[in-house]
């Protein structure tokens, strides 16, 4: 076993107590032009509401065990997945400003720092840098809401958290965003990491059946991208598991590249209890001069929810995105899922491996704050990543205001 937060201890001591604290306490203190209130994050507002500032944050905790039967030594143990605090704040209802800090990070430790002006009738615009372009259904979808611990296979295609400019819009029943990013800012101990490139990103969902608790998202993204100076990208991903370290299929430096095309569909139908949702996601690329024949990867995830207890997952229709869940009962919520994913890293010259997951969840939420996670994932990867079939079972202590 191996203890990943030890010499994190002070810092994650402060920010479980700080963040437990807020989750338990549920005050409100109104007086004239005062409202400050602690029960979703600790938050003030003036008397109409001109200026409001909220804060927050989120721990993930995670422990794993891995079997192997052969191949890789793989990383068990305990680690802090997450450990973020927010900050937002509105100011005469058509400025927001978001901060998102990683206190684990020293080296780079803004997840996301952006400002939106929402006074257009027709559309809100947003500079800095995000917690992600608007590309698919799950990267959209907040960490502390997906039904397991770690995002599907194919997430290792989608553009991450990159600094640019977005417009975004919505009507009834449909959402639109687009935008143009140019750098990111995303921790790594790589440095061929710390820059995705440039890239131009669009998302449009809609519901072609509304009917309140019943209803269906379908939705389309795109990015065409170019990369650095070195015209050279990589593909690769952990197998759904943050605590093994390891990534078991990777396509390495592709070299010459001189742009990619991303393109994505999603789903996702909702019927009282029960949620099916599914994505498919291609990365198409192109070689400077034809240097060699274009290639093509993809990948694609099959999932079902159901609450046991009968709660429903909120939604945003002006987003098109899956939010949080409140418990129906003082005993709180109790969540069943399973998954299919996969994601084929080879094509015609490159040969990254291609891995298929199996897995099972099994949730309980304490109150919308407080959430543990238990996941079962049966791992099988072919020859071109060295035939290893971890299995892994893992658990998340939550804790997100």
């Amino acid at each position: 076993m191996n203890i990943s937060c030890a010499e994190n201890s002070p810092r994650l001591i402060f920010l479980g107590g700080v963040l437990v604290f807020l989750m338990s306490v549920s005050f409100t203190v109104r007086s004239e032009g005062l409202d400050i209130s602690a029960r979703d994050g600790l938050s003030y507002e003036s008397s109409g509401g001109n200026f409001a500032i909220k804060l927050g944050g989120r721990l993930h905790y995670d422990g794993s065990q891995v079997s192997l039967t052969r191949g890789e030594d793989i990383e068990d143990g305990w680690a802090v997945r997450r450990k973020y605090a927010k900050l937002g704040l509105s100011l005469y209802k058509v400025w927001r400003l978001g901060l998102q800090y990683d206190l684990k990070s020293e080296a780079k430790p803004y997840e996301s720092l952006w400002l939106r002006y929402g006074g257009f009738s027709a559309f809100k615009i947003t500079l800095g840098q995000m917690s992600n372009e608007p590309f698919s259904l799950e990267e959209s979808t907040s960490s502390n809401v997906m039904p397991f611990m770690e995002r599907a296979l194919p997430n290792a295609l989608t553009p991450s958290n990159n600094v640019g400019v977005l417009l975004s819009t919505s009507g009834s029943g449909w959402s639109a965003a687009g935008g143009a990013f140019w750098e990111t800012y995303i921790e790594d101990s790589d440095p061929f990491n710390d820059d995705e490139g440039r890239g131009v990103t669009g998302r449009f969902t809609f519901l072609p059946i509304d009917k309140g608790d019943d209803f269906l998202h379908l939705g389309l993204s795109a990015s065409w991208r170019w990369p650095d100076d070195s015209n050279r990208v990589r593909f690769r991903a952990r197998p759904e598991n943050y605590v093994a370290k390891k990534r078991l299929i990777s396509t390495g430096r592709i070299k010459n590249v001189e742009n990619y095309l991303l393109t994505g569909v999603e789903s996702a139908y909702v019927r009282g209890a029960l949620t099916l949702q599914a994505e498919y996601i291609r990365t198409d690329l192109f070689f400077i001069d034809n240097t060699k024949a274009n290639e093509s990867l993809a990948g694609g995830y099959l999932y079902a929810s159901l609450f046991l207890t009968g709660e429903q997952r909120s939604y945003s229709r002006s987003r098109g995105v899956f939010g949080g869940v409140e418990p129906k009962g003082h005993h709180g919520a109790w969540e069943l899922a399973g998954r299919y994913s996969y994601l084929d890293l080879n094509g015609d010259t490159i040969l990254g491996g291609r891995e298929e997951n199996l897995s099972l969840g099994l949730n309980w939420y304490a109150n919308s704050q407080v959430r543990l996670m238990l996941n079962y994932i049966e791992v099988d990867v072919d020859e071109h990543a060295g035939d290893v079939d971890p299995v892994f079972i893992q658990m998340r202590l939550q804790v997100a205001i």
